[in-house]
């Protein structure tokens, strides 16, 4: 790797016209990697447990409150006629200045959303003990998944000729899921356990 890093140095002294940066791009990637995002997940629960001679049951609840706030780049793919015309009149090499101008009409605005949603997660385990060495399982639950954060980042995306506007969405709910287990299980001696479950 140590050779190619030589050569790509040669090569920048020798024909510094041939890596000449792209500065429309660099300021446009700065403008629209500027995002900021907050998620605050506030959570309550209760446990309780009881054991009716060989029947155990755990049964609990937890509800959770999420918030999401962010900030984001707002892209205008079309520009107006007198920017169009302001760019067509425009000679010369594009100067750093005239890119990052450039970069900040299309995509200088902020965008800013925000989400709420609360979710109750009930659960129930039971456990019962048959005969010697013999153990029943039953569970329920339910879980969620949360949206990943590239869909509720907010941005906005407008294209004037495709006629299309593409948003992110901060209030995007989490994807649910109850679960079911129930398993079988039997100890023997002097230690191990066979199990199957479904």
């Amino acid at each position: 790797p140590w050779i190619d890093s030589y050569k790509v140095g040669e090569s920048i002294d020798r024909h510094p016209e041939q890596w000449t940066e792209d500065l429309s791009y660099k300021h446009t990637q700065r403008l629209q990697a500027d995002v900021d995002f907050k998620e605050s997940i506030g959570a309550a629960y209760a446990m309780g447990h009881v054991r009716l001679r060989n029947l155990g049951i755990l049964a609990g609840i937890r509800v959770e409150d999420t918030r999401t706030a962010g900030n984001g780049a707002k892209n205008q793919a079309t520009i107006t006629a007198a920017e169009q015309a302001r760019r067509s009149a425009f000679v010369g090499a594009l100067t750093e200045e005239e890119a990052r101008r450039r970069a900040e009409y299309d995509f200088g605005q902020r965008v800013h959303g925000e989400g709420r949603y609360q979710n109750v997660f009930p659960g129930l385990h039971l456990k019962y003990a048959l005969k010697q060495g013999f153990t029943a399982r039953a569970s329920y639950s339910t879980s969620i998944g949360r949206p990943p954060l590239t869909s509720i980042i907010p941005n906005v995306s407008i294209n004037d000729t495709s006629q299309r506007v593409t948003i992110a969405n901060p209030s995007l709910k989490p994807q649910q899921a109850k679960n079911y287990d129930v398993t079988l299980e039997y100890y023997f001696e002097p230690v191990g356990m066979f199990s199957v479950g479904y």
